[in-house]
């Protein structure tokens, strides 16, 4: 099989295509994703992540083993080479981890967590239910609005659902490339 695919690129191709297909499907399937950033001042953030700062910013607490268990992306110029044949525990998260070194100023954290329906049973992942993830009561500090948000209305709404949460607002900083945050 080795020197038929090191002769026929094209079935070479066709296979790791192929391949490549299958374990992304796979998993999909069987992980969830959240994106996490620390850096609620990144004007690129708000950019991309809060609709042109009229959006949200959440802020989570450290201090619960949810968040703490938050890995660091992994930025590089390559794709990540995954073995079909690796076996280890954290193999698949490689590529869940990997990011473009175009977004290295993100500084992402990310959560990889297990569908609780397709986890392996020993694995002490952190495990969702369908596409939900359940935090810990007190996890979720405060809400940040952006600078061209309803402050008024989201300030209404998180304290009519929780009045422990805190909600900040961003604002632009006077002459200056940046944002100032508060309470």
């Amino acid at each position: 099989m080795r020197q038929t695919f090191l002769h026929n690129p094209t079935a070479a191709a066709k296979l790791i295509n192929q391949l490549s297909g299958e374990m992304a499907s796979s998993i999909d399937e069987q992980y969830r994703v959240y994106c996490l950033g620390p850096d609620p001042k990144n004007l690129l953030m708000w950019s991309h992540y809060a609709d042109n700062h009229r959006g949200i910013c959440l802020e989570f607490s450290l201090s619960n083993k949810i968040f703490c268990a938050a890995l660091k992306c992994e930025y590089s110029s390559a794709y990540p080479i995954m073995k079909v044949h690796d076996d280890a525990d954290d193999a698949d998260l490689i590529s869940l981890l990997a990011k473009s070194d175009v977004w290295s100023y993100e500084k992402e954290y990310r959560l990889i967590v297990q569908d609780e329906s397709k986890a392996l049973p020993d694995s002490d992942s952190l495990k969702s239910n369908g596409h939900f993830l359940e935090f810990p009561q007190d996890a979720l500090v405060s809400v940040i609005t952006g600078c061209q948000s309803d402050h008024q209305r989201i300030h209404d709404l998180v304290k009519s659902v929780d009045p422990t949460v805190g909600v900040k607002q961003a604002a632009r900083v006077p002459n200056r490339f940046e944002i100032s945050i508060s309470q």
